[in-house]
C-alpha cells in the first residue's frame, strides 16, 4: 500500500476506486486525504510504499473533469530528484516513500491527485490527494522617514 503524508493538517477516509490509466489498469485507492496550500506558497508532501516496491515508478498526477489522468511528473530514478516544471519528485529507496514539491502554488492547482507506484501486473495503489489552494493574503510595507 502507499500512504501519504502531507506538510498541511488534513482528514482522510479509506476508499476503493476502480478506473482505468492510460487505459490499461485497475487502480486502488488506498487512502484520500483533504488537503488546503496557499496561493505562492509551496507545498510539499510524502508518499511512502513498501520496500518491496523501490525499483519501481513513481508519479503524480492531475485528474481532469473526464477523470483521465494527466502525468505531472514521474520517475525511474532513485535517490536523486526528478524535476518538471514547478514540479520535482524525489524517490528515496532508503525510507521507501518518495517527495514531491509543487513551486509557488496557484489557485488553479486545486483539484484531485493522484500519488503512486506503478506495480506492474498488479493494479496499481494510489492515495488519492484532494488539494484546495486558498487566496493567499499580500502584505505590503512602506518605509517612512523623516527628512
Amino acid at each position: 500500500m502507499v500512504w501519504a503524508c502531507f506538510s498541511s493538517a488534513g482528514t482522510g477516509k479509506m476508499v476503493r476506486i476502480d478506473g482505468k490509466m492510460d487505459g490499461a489498469k485497475s487502480l486502488i485507492s488506498v487512502k484520500t486525504t483533504a488537503v488546503t496550500g496557499v496561493e505562492g506558497q509551496p507545498f510539499n508532501f510524502r508518499c511512502e510504499y513498501p520496500h518491496t516496491w523501490e525499483s519501481r515508478l513513481k508519479y503524480l498526477c492531475l485528474i481532469d473533469n473526464n477523470a483521465s489522468c494527466i502525468l505531472l511528473i514521474s520517475t525511474n530514478n532513485h535517490n536523486q530528484w526528478e524535476n518538471n516544471g514547478r514540479f520535482s519528485l524525489y524517490d528515496n529507496t532508503a525510507e521507501a516513500c518518495f517527495i514531491v514539491k509543487v513551486d509557488k502554488l496557484i489557485r488553479e492547482d486545486s483539484g484531485t491527485y493522484w500519488c503512486g507506484v506503478d506495480v506492474g501486473l498488479q493494479p496499481d495503489h494510489i492515495s488519492v490527494i484532494q488539494l484546495k489552494v486558498s487566496q493567499g493574503t499580500s502584505y505590503y510595507v512602506t518605509a517612512q522617514g523623516s527628512y
